[in-house]
């Protein structure tokens, strides 16, 4: 948030019929009378690149969302608590989340 404007950015999940994800992305800007129309010309340009970045680092962090779950699917209990409190107090350990 900023003096002059606001944005307000809602991702929404739900499942696909073929299993996977998606994911519903709203951008809503606000601001004052005269950064509106200077706004919507920026948004109205860079709308396809924004749109593949938010792609692009939705993707990234599944990727690495899906690793991570991966590690810790065969881990059950006292283990799988070890892990995640290591992974915790050591985030660049050699087995961090």
């Amino acid at each position: 948030m900023h003096r002059l404007a606001k944005a307000r950015l809602t991702l929404t999940p739900r499942p696909a019929e073929d299993g996977s994800w998606r994911i519903t992305v709203a951008l809503s800007v606000r601001g004052r009378w005269l950064l509106r129309p200077v706004g919507a010309m920026v948004l109205l340009f860079a709308r396809g690149p924004l749109e593949r970045g938010l792609r692009e680092a939705a993707e990234s962090a599944a990727a690495e969302w899906n690793t991570a779950l991966a590690e810790l699917t065969p881990l059950h209990g006292e283990a799988l608590r070890a892990e995640i409190a290591d992974a915790l107090v050591n985030p660049d350990g050699p087995k961090a989340l």
